[in-house]
């Protein structure tokens, strides 16, 4: 297998973040077969990024920079995830909020202008993630409970078949 440079320009696209990326979408095609879609757009310019920074005073956090680069707009298993480009939001301040997603359970994700906190906020309560690697990890917990709701408890071994089977 050929090693691929994850860079732009100056800017390094977080490794991490590149191993979601590929997870999610290795599950998404895995889940395809249960009827629900997913939909991964094309990667966005750093140059966009920088752009929307400078227009709207803000700069976003390396990881989730790093995932506009792979996917500008992502809709995961029916709307269960959705992340996309970065909207100017507010909650108890005006434009104080980056809006970068929606979960299935009602949730708003977003990143906190002031310091780069990542969170999501359902019905008035807020969770707290450590970084951008953090939040994946987490909504992928859901999206697994998804799978096993949809395939049934062995959907693992399914899924780790047809991984390997993508890699021979």
């Amino acid at each position: 297998m050929m090693s691929e440079d994850h860079t732009t320009g100056n800017f390094v696209i977080d490794e991490e973040i590149r191993g979601w990326y590929d997870h999610y979408r290795s599950f998404c095609e895995f889940m395809a077969d249960t009827g629900m879609e997913s939909d991964f757009e094309p990667g966005m310019a750093l140059e966009q990024i920088e752009g929307w920074e400078q227009e709207n005073d803000t700069e976003l956090p390396h990881q989730y920079k790093s995932w506009l680069m792979l996917t500008g707009g992502t809709r995961i298993l029916d709307g269960e995830l959705e992340l996309y480009a970065p909207e100017i939001g507010g909650l108890d301040e005006e434009d104080d909020i980056v809006i970068i997603g929606s979960t299935g359970d009602g949730s708003e994700a977003g990143i906190r202008r002031a310091d780069g906190t990542v969170y999501t906020i359902c019905d008035g309560d807020i969770r707290e993630y450590e970084d951008f690697d953090d939040f994946l990890t987490y909504r992928m917990a859901f999206l697994q409970d998804i799978a096993e709701d949809e395939i049934g408890e062995d959907w693992q071994d399914q899924f780790e078949g047809t991984l390997g089977a993508l890699e021979e």
